[in-house]
């Protein structure tokens, strides 16, 4: 072998040692990067959920737009309870104002139900489900033949009290 060619095989050794350090470097980089990404993903994952409460203007306009026309939300979840006939007869009577006052409002949806469903797919559900709430509610109320008399229009006076 001559020196030359001993100087080529030198050279494609030092190469290929240069390579595979090289390679191994990375090799060891990589291991300690992907070490790393575990202990952060696990630190990440261990850490309680961040969530930051941001006023949305909008929300909170339609709130108050909201309590205004219709009262405080806060007294949607109040049960009250009759305790006497007088309470029993202001109650029913409120009852039968809202219901009225309800029926006055909305009694011409009905006839624009069939195009109601054909609008945007957010409106028809919510239109479909109200409907269905409704029915749930008037379901529950007994269907009773009572005496009935002609009342053409009757005072209503809503009772505000202690339930």
């Amino acid at each position: 072998m001559s020196v030359r060619e001993l100087r080529e095989v030198k050279a494609a050794l030092r190469a290929e040692r240069e390579a595979r350090e090289l390679a191994e470097a990375r090799a060891e980089k990589a291991e300690d990067d992907y070490g790393l990404m575990c202990d952060t993903l696990e630190a990440v994952r261990a850490q309680p959920p961040r969530t930051e409460y941001v006023a949305d203007p909008n929300v909170s306009e339609r709130l108050r737009k909201y309590e205004e026309r219709y009262g405080d939300i806060d007294e949607l979840g109040r049960t009250a309870f009759a305790t006497n006939t007088q309470d029993l007869t202001a109650s029913v009577m409120s009852f039968s104002r809202a219901v009225r006052d309800f029926a006055k409002r909305y009694a011409y949806m009905a006839q624009y139900s069939s195009a109601i469903v054909t609008l945007d797919p957010l409106t028809a559900r919510e239109y479909t489900e109200a409907v269905s709430a409704l029915r749930d509610l008037v379901s529950v109320f007994p269907n009773g033949q009572y005496a009935r008399t002609d009342v053409i229009d009757a005072d209503y006076n809503i009772i505000e009290g202690e339930y």
